[in-house]
C-alpha cells in the first residue's frame, strides 16, 4: 500500500491534514521539492475553504511557526503565511461557488437547527 493510500485510509480529517501540511511547510520545507510544496499548499487551502474553523487552526499554527522562527532559525514562515492569506480568500470564493454569495459562511439557521438535533 502506498503512502497516500495509507493517509487516506487512516482516517485523517481535513483539520488534521491542514495541521500536518502547515507543520511540514513551516519546519521541514527545505526537505521538500517544489512539487510537494505545491500539493501540500493546495491541500491546506482546500481544508481552509471547506470549514471556517480551519482558518483559526491555520492562524494558530502560523503564530506558532513565527514564534519558533524568532527563536530557532530552522522554521520558515513565508509559505504558511501565504497559505493562510490564500485560505482566508478561498472561503468567500467557495461560498460564492456553492451559494452564490461572495461572503464568509453565515452562521444562521444551520447552527440553530444543529443545536436542536
Amino acid at each position: 500500500m502506498s503512502v497516500p493510500e495509507k493517509i487516506l485510509l487512516s482516517g485523517l480529517s481535513r483539520g488534521d491534514l491542514e495541521a500536518l501540511t502547515e507543520c511540514l511547510l513551516g519546519f521541514r520545507s527545505h526537505r521538500l521539492t517544489r512539487w510537494e510544496k505545491g500539493v501540500l499548499a493546495a491541500c491546506a487551502i482546500f481544508a481552509m475553504a471547506s470549514h471556517m474553523s480551519h482558518i483559526a487552526l491555520g492562524a494558530g499554527l502560523v503564530v506558532v511557526i513565527v514564534a519558533f522562527r524568532c527563536f530557532r532559525c530552522t522554521a520558515t514562515a513565508r509559505l504558511p503565511v501565504l497559505i493562510l492569506i490564500l485560505g482566508i480568500g478561498s472561503v468567500p470564493t467557495a461560498n460564492w461557488l456553492a451559494a452564490g454569495q461572495f461572503k464568509f459562511t453565515p452562521g444562521g439557521q444551520t447552527f440553530i437547527f444543529g443545536r436542536l438535533v
